[in-house]
């Protein structure tokens, strides 16, 4: 019961993460800090425009920090939720889907189920 709903899980995570762009959202904060290097290196800039500038950067990285945690939390919603429901039935359901083989299943889930979706998707 735990490997089903660990296989189920990983699908719902792969698609929730792609539907609310939880990649798109991660890869913004990275972005939003190479702006802010760029602004203090700036000789262009006065140092009261970089002040500014530098906290609105701040505030840009922390809401998109918080909000990609979030994210991530909704997508690992359905695999926690589904965990649970598998350990009422099986008490070693925690350890199966947090052991080296859970990990494992997971992984090869995902990459089949992303490498099958991109297929089909494509006809």
């Amino acid at each position: 019961m735990a490997w089903i709903g660990l296989l189920v899980g990983t699908i719902c995570f792969i698609e929730l993460a792609g539907r609310l762009d939880l990649a798109g959202r991660l890869a913004r904060v990275p972005a939003i800090g190479a702006k802010a290097i760029s602004t203090i290196g700036s000789r262009g800039i006065s140092d009261r425009w970089k002040e500014r500038a530098l906290l609105a950067y701040a505030r840009r990285m922390f809401i998109d920090s918080w909000a990609s945690f979030a994210l991530l939390l909704l997508c690992v919603a359905p695999v926690v939720a589904l965990t649970a429901v598998a350990a009422l039935a099986d008490p070693h359901a925690w350890q199966s889907v947090g052991s080296l083989a859970g990990l494992g299943v997971a992984t090869v889930t995902a990459i089949v189920y992303i490498s099958g979706r991109k297929r089909f998707a494509r006809r």
